[in-house]
């Protein structure tokens, strides 16, 4: 309660500076790059501008917008934005699998349905994902050997490091190199859009709507010929 009337009182009182702190929750993903430039262009700009970040799941993510702890989400697809506004990044994740060196995948430059129906996988917990590869399988995800499942990807891949299994996921988000993983991509290709979303009539501190504002920008912008 008490941080939610700090968040009320700065949005009334800073309205001709731009202060005050941007609040952004997001997944694990890539795509946060794009955010990262946009947050130290506007810091060079405006260097009272705080910046405070949540990471989750992006049910976690619309949850905390929802109770007004944070103003803005970078969220991967597939997830429900009926109740919110957003932008789409101009950037898509790739998906795949995230096996050891020494599993029998990593010998794949690509990995088909029928062979991952062959291992034990663990998959992100978030329905609409699992709807999502599930459509992708062909298949029922009961039909396959779902070991476990994961919300952040980087304990899973501690287990994936030292078992057999194997964890569905996006590209990018562990680094693989010299680590003793390899991310394998789908074949066909699945890839996947990153949104921003935020709360409906959201009334924001000058410094979120700078952020908001420069966002739009740089989401209009068309890419070079």
């Amino acid at each position: 309660m008490l941080s939610l009337v700090d968040t009320t009182t700065n949005n009334l009182t800073h309205n001709q500076v731009v202060s005050g702190t941007i609040s952004i929750g997001a997944g694990e993903t890539q795509a946060f790059q794009l955010i990262a430039v946009i947050i130290n262009e506007l810091r060079q700009r405006y260097p009272d501008i705080d910046l405070q970040l949540f990471s989750g799941s992006a049910d976690e993510v619309k949850d905390q917008i929802d109770r007004g702890l944070i103003d803005f989400g970078l969220v991967i697809d597939p997830v429900d934005k009926q109740r919110y506004e957003f932008v789409r990044l101009p950037v898509s994740d790739h998906c795949g699998v995230l096996v050891a060196d020494d599993h029998p995948i990593a010998a794949h430059s690509t990995v088909d349905a029928a062979t991952l129906a062959q291992y034990p996988l663990l998959i992100s917990g978030q329905s609409l994902v699992r709807q999502q590869i599930s459509n992708w399988f062909g298949a029922n995800l009961d039909q396959l050997d779902i070991v476990g499942t994961y919300t952040l990807l980087y304990n899973a891949s501690l287990l994936v490091k030292t078992s057999n299994n194997a964890a569905l996921c996006i590209d990018g988000i562990i680094n693989t190199k010299e680590n003793g993983l390899k991310f394998i991509p789908f074949n066909p290709p699945l890839t996947v859009n990153t949104n921003i979303i935020w709360k409906k009539g959201q009334i924001f501190s000058s410094a979120g709507q700078a952020f908001k504002e420069a966002l739009t920008n740089q989401t209009n912008k068309k890419p070079p010929r």
